[in-house]
């Protein structure tokens, strides 16, 4: 079967435009079950295939797609766009025409049509895929990220595919992805945890063509969309995430923030990424803040719907990568000063929402207490407006923490582990002598407010 693939493929694709809806429909199954078969006669099937495209397939497709046949559509669309393989990886009209097909799908006011689309766009990623320089490609990615990046998304089932469709992109990337890091990842991070704007975020076509409608001279890329074509504010600028829409977010960042099978004890529903994101402390200072403003949102946020080892394994991932760029990162930088002071303001900002559990907060507290002695006990980081700069230490703020949590002193204040976690940051704090008297005055404060 196989062997004669460049035989029966004409007849089979061109059947799925026939005017029998029953001959459109066998035929559709027929072309889904045969694409492997094609596959081992890909480049004789393809150059039968283009032609067909170009005077039938197209414009009898794209009078298809009509209400009750746009999935239908979207479906035989994938299968082409599989088919295809590397022939459209430089642009050109086959490529464009289709993509108006697709791009009808996105603008449907239907549901199920648009999450057939975002099903659809897999095959294009996959497609884009065979070739890492392709999928890499800043105008390729562009271009597959046009329809991820668009913030009309209201319906919760539409959000969940495009999630899942735009997780594929980040997965399928592969060693690509921590470059490709600003363009994918954050505004995925925008999208599923409700981050405030801040993160650079591509701008995506809100009217006229979403996608590129013209055909590339130059050899090996997509023309850039028309500079008078109206921009979208960003997709941090749409509506609020769901409940469930942030919950997979917080998977999302565990998986970005840990390494392969990290938390394998959650019952997570996106699998992880194939290669580990970070893999220097260069990349993540970079990008603290964005880890860091995440991880925040995710437990302020959802903190009281997370699965307990999903939050534990996020802050465990998060302040290792934060230990290791001040070890290694480079001395006396100012942007290992700001990473450390907003992390140990993201540490103040999610003991004072309450939404973690008492014991769930003092494992957090007791995390960030195993930090270097000379970090916890330094004055050199802001400390939440701490005006006072000899004991103003991180040391004395965790402390604060400690000491002041209504939650932590109520439920926790008898464990042993409390009093680790206490007996440590004394030391820290402590452990200068020049500040030795004044931090343990402020300590002594804290201790009197909380036992008045």
């Amino acid at each position: 079967m196989a062997v004669h693939a460049h035989r029966w493929s004409k007849l089979v694709l061109l059947s799925v435009v026939h005017t029998a809806p029953k001959v459109r429909e066998r035929s559709a199954a027929a072309l889904e079950i045969g694409v492997p078969a094609m596959m081992p006669q890909q480049e004789a099937v393809v150059a039968g295939l283009i032609p067909e495209l170009k005077s039938t397939l197209i414009p009898e497709l794209t009078k298809l797609f009509k209400p009750n046949q746009e999935e239908f559509v979207l479906k035989v669309w994938g299968s082409i766009i599989t088919l295809l393989g590397k022939s459209i990886h430089k642009g050109g009209s086959v490529i464009n025409g289709l993509l108006g097909i697709v791009e009808q799908g996105f603008k449907s006011a239907y549901i199920d049509t648009r999450v057939a689309s975002y099903v659809a766009w897999k095959h294009l990623i996959n497609n884009f895929a065979t070739n890492p320089d392709t999928i890499s490609n800043a105008k390729r990615l562009k271009l597959l990220l046009q329809p991820l990046l668009m913030n009309s998304t209201k319906q919760e089932s539409v959000a969940v595919v495009r999630l899942d469709t735009w997780w594929h992109l980040a997965q399928t990337l592969g060693t690509n992805l921590p470059p490709n890091f600003e363009q994918v990842c954050g505004p995925l991070l925008q999208f599923t945890l409700g981050l405030t704007p801040g993160l650079p975020t591509p701008a995506t076509p809100a009217g006229g063509k979403m996608l590129l409608a013209t055909t590339p001279q130059r050899r090996g890329s997509f023309p850039a969309p028309n500079p008078a074509t109206p921009r979208t504010p960003g997709v941090g600028g749409g509506h609020p995430p769901s409940k469930a829409i942030q919950l997979i977010g917080a998977e999302i960042l565990l998986h970005l923030l840990g390494k392969t099978g990290t938390a394998a004890a959650a019952k997570l529903t996106l699998a992880p990424l194939h290669e580990e994101l970070i893999t220097s402390p260069a990349f993540f200072i970079k990008h603290a803040e964005t880890f860091i403003r995440a991880t925040q949102e995710a437990m302020c946020a959802i903190g009281s719907d997370l699965q307990e080892v999903v939050v534990l394994n996020i802050w465990s991932s998060l302040t290792g990568h934060i230990r290791q760029a001040l070890q290694e990162g480079p001395r006396k930088d100012s942007q290992i000063s700001d990473m450390f002071s907003q992390y140990l303001a993201c540490t103040q900002e999610v003991v004072a929402s309450r939404k973690l559990r008492a014991g769930v907060m003092l494992k957090l507290l007791e995390e960030v207490s195993s930090l270097p002695q000379k970090v916890l006990s330094s004055t050199s980081y802001c400390h939440g407006g701490s005006k006072d700069v000899m004991n103003g230490t991180p040391a004395l703020v965790l402390l604060q923490l400690l000491l002041e949590s209504p939650d932590l002193i109520q439920a926790c204040s008898t464990e042993e582990r409390y009093f680790t976690v206490f007996q440590s940051l004394v030391s820290c704090g402590a452990s200068r002598p020049t500040s030795f008297l004044g931090f343990s005055q402020s300590v002594l404060q804290n201790l009197d407010k909380t036992a008045g």
